[in-house]
């Protein structure tokens, strides 16, 4: 019985010691590697993924490649470098919530919580592959199936899925 309850002790502990908020969200997830270990962490499976995949990336020649990177920096440009500058000033907003909450914020001073997405080096893989799926690791890395673009019509479609994967990231919500 005392073990089960020291060890159960333990386990609130780690669990409780280990919750973080996700910025944006407020929603809380419990969190067992740090910021560099998960960074370093998706680092390694993007290169795995870069070697697996080889032979089946599409050139940088390719339409597909070409039009994902070129969304890719457009969102960038778009979203001041994907994190390091969060300010929407010229945005124009009809959801009220989200107005009084900018203002709400304006007002006590409040800083965009965008550490986390400080030192990412975004990448964006085109794998030539009729999967339809696209994943994003931590570290900024993303991988992109020619067989989800097939469905595409237009970059803005392109630029919802690569913004869906961005929000991964962002949210800390890290999606495979």
């Amino acid at each position: 019985m005392i073990i089960v309850l020291v060890g159960s002790g333990v386990l609130v502990i780690v669990y409780f010691g280990n919750l973080e908020t996700v910025p944006y969200t407020k929603r809380k997830h419990l969190v067992l590697l740090s910021e560099e270990t998960e960074k370093q962490m998706g680092e390694s499976q993007f290169e795995e993924l870069k070697a697996a995949f080889k032979e089946y990336a599409s050139p940088e020649s390719s339409l597909e490649h070409e039009t994902v990177h070129d969304t890719m920096a457009a969102l960038s440009e778009k979203e001041g470098n994907l994190g390091m500058n969060w300010s929407r000033e010229d945005e124009i907003l009809d959801d009220k919530w989200v107005q009084r909450s900018r203002k709400s914020s304006q007002v006590k001073g409040s800083q965009p919580t965008t550490s986390h997405l400080e030192g990412l080096n975004w990448e964006i893989l085109v794998v030539n592959e009729p999967v339809v799926n696209a994943i994003c690791l931590p570290s900024g890395k993303i991988v992109v199936f020619r067989g989800l673009l097939d469905h595409l019509r237009t970059d803005a479609e392109i630029a919802t899925i690569i913004g869906h994967e961005v929000g991964h990231a962002c949210k800390i919500h890290i999606h495979i």
